[in-house]
Parts: C-alpha cells; structure tokens; sequence
C-alpha cells in the first residue's frame, strides 16, 4: 500500500485532510506506518495487537536459518511448480551461506511438509519423501 498526496501534502488515511498528517510508524516495525491526523491517531490509530508477536515470529525464523546457513546447510529459496512430464513436480532451489546453489525435484505432498514460514534443508524435504537431482536454477 501506498501513501496519498495532495500536492506535496501528505493525506490522512482516516478523514482524507491534508493538514497536520505524519507516517504513525508500529512500534514493532512490522506493519506500514498509517499517514494519520493528530485527530485520527487519537481515535483511529491501528491498535497493533498482533505485531509484536508477528515481529517475534518472524525474528525467529531469521535465527533459525541463519543457525542453518552457518552450519554449512543449504536452505530453501524458492521453489517452481514444474509440469513437464506426466507426473507433477516441484523444482525447489537451496542456497548456503557462500551464495552456492542447489537443486531438487520433489513430490508436490513432499513440498507440502514444511510451511513457505520455516526455513527447510534438502535433509529436513527427504524425511518426506525422495529428492532427485535437478538444476540449481529454474532455466
């Protein structure tokens, strides 16, 4: 999401005025700073319940795939429906800490086994099923 203008004026995202308007940053730094009125921010301003444990979450994960990368594991980074052939497939590609890559073919049920939200390693995929070799890059 963007932020409104009026000319070089900042618009409230509450009322739509031009005056007094300023970004409201989330004391958590996780969602995007409102554009609020001092009059808006009194009775509008987002309450932020959630963000300190989505900031937490997320903060975690980065630990843990760091601790990942540091121990010289390859970590999931993106990852391609491939519908070449008769059967379908995933194309998942693995980066490590030295910016090398790998790739894997797996069951679309062995993709499934880890949320897109948790670091994963082609060790953490073959407990769910068989890898085969694929290129470390999608073309």
């Amino acid at each position: 999401m963007g932020y409104c203008y009026q000319g070089s004026a900042l618009v409230c995202d509450g009322c739509g005025t031009a005056s007094g308007v300023r970004k409201r940053p989330c004391p958590h730094r996780w969602c995007q700073a409102p554009a609020l009125c001092e009059s808006c921010n009194e009775h509008k301003a987002p309450t932020h319940a959630g963000c300190a444990q989505r900031a937490a979450d997320y903060a975690r994960r980065n630990e843990v795939e760091a601790e990942l990368l540091a121990a010289g594991e390859f970590v999931r980074k993106s990852a391609l429906g491939d519908h070449r052939g008769e059967v379908y497939r995933v194309h998942v590609v693995f980066k490590n800490a030295a910016g090398e890559y790998k790739g894997y073919y797996m069951s679309q049920e062995t993709y499934g086994a880890f949320s897109l939200l948790k670091p994963a390693t082609p060790a953490m995929f073959e407990q769910h099923g068989t890898l085969t070799e694929a290129p470390p890059n999608f073309y």
